[in-house]
């Protein structure tokens, strides 16, 4: 099961891992990085395209603003958005049985 969610805070993701432990889930933190200039890019194309969901002005300020970044505990799968998905999960010994996987879906 994937969990596709910002959580920009650890406080948020200690409450997902959390929820997951509860129903007897494992959890993989996969970090998507990418440069704050590129996002702000991706954010305002999306806006004219609508390709997905708008994210508010002010809610992309907040995570800009407040992210923290995974600490070594919380060991996070870094991917940098630009490497073919396929490859990179392979890389990362991940099975991926969904062959429609783009780094825009997560």
């Amino acid at each position: 099961m994937v969990y596709d969610e910002t959580n920009f805070l650890r406080a948020q993701r200690d409450a997902a891992r959390a929820i997951a432990a509860r129903c007897g889930a494992a959890t993989r933190l996969i970090w998507v990085t990418a440069p704050e200039a590129t996002a702000r890019a991706r954010w305002q194309t999306n806006r004219r395209a609508s390709a997905r969901y708008d994210v508010r002005d002010e809610d992309f300020e907040q995570v800009v603003r407040r992210f923290e970044e995974p600490t070594e505990d919380e060991r996070a799968l870094l991917y940098d958005g630009v490497s073919p998905v396929e490859a990179w999960l392979a890389s990362v010994g991940i099975s991926n049985s969904h062959r429609d996987c783009s780094p825009t879906s997560w």
